[in-house]
């Protein structure tokens, strides 16, 4: 088992930041920042699916553990929800600040941390293994050891001075999320059959779905109010039609697919604007046509 965990250590850090477009190619593959990632995202991801599989809870939980990783990311670590400057926050910013927080920018990157950061790695990685328990608590402790030195590293990314009031309101936040995950989120089994490849098809639109909204939109001068509201339910919509669904590995793999491959078109604009961003691109692109082939040995293996 120690191969899976080895591949979600490496998967997390490049579907956040490489895959994505978050970090420009170049950037991504410098040792230091490289061995950041590893350690924040990658470690931070294992521990998430390990605390899961220690308490045997289900991917509502993960969802909200991968939330509290935003928070402390965005809210306390980065600072992005305060700081006008950083990245989505430039635009997010044009939308609704209010009392020096870009108020849109928690409820956009802490839904993206929780799906794409956390959630869609352990997707694809436990569709083709198993739930149980790939870490030992001893092993589980160094890891936890590991993830701080990183998050302590990640502070130097940002020097953007905050209150004490906004470090507060992101530790809440962290603590509040971090207590439902570990409470478990008990759903009932669906009972609605979706195909993966609609799944798959959902999973994609709802990663574009959530750029267009929050920074295709702020960016045309729509108001707030339609920004979040349309965010709200898009969530809310997603939320009730997967809690509903049959789910077996292959349509776990098509959902953990379906967030990576909708990143494309998000890469595809920023290269328009930044073109160093080509490499992102095209290592997401080979990415994804490595997922289609993997996903047509998974279907017939299952049929």
């Amino acid at each position: 088992m120690k191969k899976y965990a080895f591949l979600l250590i490496l998967l997390s850090p490049f579907v956040a930041e490489f895959f994505s477009g978050s970090t420009p190619f170049f950037t991504f593959l410098n040792p230091k920042v490289f061995l950041v990632y590893l350690g924040f995202y990658g470690l931070g991801c294992l521990l998430i699916r390990e605390t899961a599989s220690h308490r045997k809870l289900g991917y509502a939980s993960v969802l909200l553990l991968g939330a509290a990783f935003g928070v402390l990311e965005e809210g306390i670590i980065l600072k992005s929800w305060f700081d006008p400057q950083w990245m989505g926050a430039q635009i997010t910013s044009k939308a609704l600040r209010v009392y020096g927080v870009s108020v849109l920018q928690p409820f956009a990157n802490v839904v993206y941390h929780a799906v794409v950061s956390i959630t869609a790695p352990i997707l694809l990685v436990e569709s083709v293994t198993s739930r149980e328990p790939w870490l030992t608590k001893r092993g589980m402790v160094l890891g936890g050891i590991g993830f701080v030195i990183a998050a302590l590293a990640l502070l130097t990314f940002n020097d953007y001075t905050i209150r004490g009031w906004q470090y507060l309101l992101g530790i809440i936040l962290f603590g509040l999320f971090l207590w439902l995950g570990l409470r478990g989120v008990v759903i009932s089994p669906g009972t609605k059959p979706y195909s993966p490849g609609k799944i798959w098809v959902l999973g994609s639109l709802f990663v574009f779905l959530l750029f267009v909204i929050f920074y295709t939109l702020s960016s045309a001068g729509v108001s707030w109010i339609i920004i979040l509201g349309s965010a709200l339910l898009l969530y809310f919509v997603y939320g009730r039609t997967f809690a509903g669904l049959v789910w077996e590995s292959v349509h776990y793999f098509a959902a953990g697919a379906g967030i990576v491959t909708g990143l494309l078109p998000v890469v595809a604009v920023m290269v328009r604007t930044t073109p160093s961003k080509i490499g992102n691109f095209v290592g997401a692109l080979i990415f994804v046509i490595g997922l289609v082939v993997l996903y047509r040995n998974l279907r017939s293996v299952s049929s």
